[in-house]
């Protein structure tokens, strides 16, 4: 006996998934060697919501590389889709990180007491950004 064809569509996709992320290809937008990377931050005493994203190709060259580093030395590719603590509490920040290279895309969502020291120089650099970002819009 033969599975149904939903059983077979879902073995498929499963088998091509990386980890518990979203990792997907994006060949269909045509294909982009740029690196894009986005972040949202939630939650907090105010729960006040920060949102960023970052594009290589607008950056000077040495923020470009800088970036690049980041995203190397946090493996960001490989990380788990979720990064959460067995007991999270109340008003902490939980960020979510979506990273565009090369035609793929990968979300990493994360809480701020659970994230991994390798992810938090990036996460900095990316609020700092949010942050200045905000600056120049007049926002206080």
């Amino acid at each position: 006996m033969q599975p149904p064809i939903w059983a077979v569509s879902l073995i498929l996709t499963a088998s091509s998934c990386r980890s518990e992320g979203a990792f997907s290809s994006m060949a269909g937008r045509g294909e982009d060697k740029t690196l894009r990377i986005s972040i949202e931050r939630s939650g907090g005493f105010a729960g006040i919501t920060m949102k960023t994203a970052v594009d290589e190709k607008d950056l000077a060259p040495e923020e470009a590389q800088k970036l690049h580093e980041m995203v190397e030395e946090t493996d960001f590719i490989n990380l788990p889709g979720k990064i959460i603590p067995r007991s999270p509490k109340p008003d902490r920040f939980q960020y979510e990180l979506s990273l565009e290279k090369s035609g793929r895309q990968y979300t990493v969502t994360v809480s701020e007491e659970a994230m991994p020291e390798k992810l938090r120089p990036l996460v900095k650099w990316l609020i700092e950004k949010a942050r200045h970002a905000k600056k120049a819009k007049g926002s206080p």
